[in-house]
């Protein structure tokens, strides 16, 4: 199980995990345009953000999660290290 899978990571400040869709930790779904289906995104929990290459995107998540661009690798880490609060600890230590 996850759990259990975590606790080996106990020491590190982030684990990102694929999968576990059922789980309730925070997600950012992955959304391409003519591949994903829309209602899987509605199903899951906790979603934090939408990863996307579409600019417009109505899923019908309320309030809506914020839409980063899927091609954009630095805006998704960007969100990632703001959302957990690594930002504001790095900041801390310089």
């Amino acid at each position: 199980n996850l759990d259990q899978q975590l606790t080996l990571f106990a020491h590190h400040d982030l684990v990102l995990v694929e999968g576990y869709k059922d789980d309730d930790h925070p997600k950012i779904a992955i959304y391409r345009d003519g591949v994903t289906d829309p209602d899987t995104i509605k199903r899951l929990t906790n979603v934090i953000a939408i990863a996307t290459d579409t600019h417009a995107l109505t899923i019908g998540i309320e309030p809506p999660p914020p839409l980063l661009d899927l091609n954009d690798p630095q805006a998704v880490s960007k969100f990632i290290c703001h959302f957990t609060g690594l930002v504001q600890r790095a900041d801390e230590t310089s």
